[in-house]
């Protein structure tokens, strides 16, 4: 997995989503991030919230977006 890191793989992924979102008319978005990886978020416009979590060794917050 490591060599697919930093590819832009996961930019696509959430235009498309986001692309996708739009056309079902979703209001809201959210994900669960791993703490390391909020500025990813952050770039598409999520916000973080108080709701955090601990899982197979990873802090992760949850992540909203409004649409």
């Amino acid at each position: 997995m490591a060599d697919t890191q930093k590819a832009g793989y996961g930019s696509q992924l959430m235009a498309y989503i986001l692309d996708f979102c739009k056309i079902q008319k979703a209001t809201k978005l959210w994900c669960n991030a791993r703490v390391n990886a909020k500025e990813f978020y952050f770039k598409f416009g999520f916000h973080e919230t108080d709701k955090t979590f601990f899982k197979d060794g990873y802090d992760f917050v949850v992540m909203e977006k409004e649409l």
